[in-house]
């Protein structure tokens, strides 16, 4: 036995957990993780730095909106993109799912 902790064995169980108990796919927990450290980004940001589809995009984060994990962080104006945050309730998620794998919370 190894005395280093392993966090990501238990990753795909708690994902899944995740998954069911808050119904969201695992391609939108995964991507709560990808701006959780963002202050704010745009749709090109996404494309340019997140591997997914223009499917995803255009159909996920609108989801993702009416569900509260992304809220508007600027509205668009002079030819400048709207952009998007994690909400609160995002963070709380994300933040939850670290304190899980840390063996800090029990799901």
């Amino acid at each position: 036995m190894f005395d280093k902790p392993n966090y990501l064995k238990h990753y795909r169980g708690t994902l899944y957990t995740f998954r069911d108990r808050y119904n969201l796919k695992v391609s939108d927990i995964e991507f709560l993780f990808f701006i959780y450290d963002l202050e704010s980004w745009n749709r090109t940001y996404v494309k340019k730095n997140y591997k997914s589809s223009l499917t995803f995009i255009t159909r996920n984060i609108p989801d993702l909106m009416g569900k509260g994990y992304i809220s508007i962080y600027l509205e668009k104006a002079h030819g400048r993109a709207r952009k998007y945050m994690i909400s609160q309730r995002g963070r709380l998620l994300v933040s939850r799912f670290y304190r899980v794998l840390n063996g800090q919370e029990i799901i």
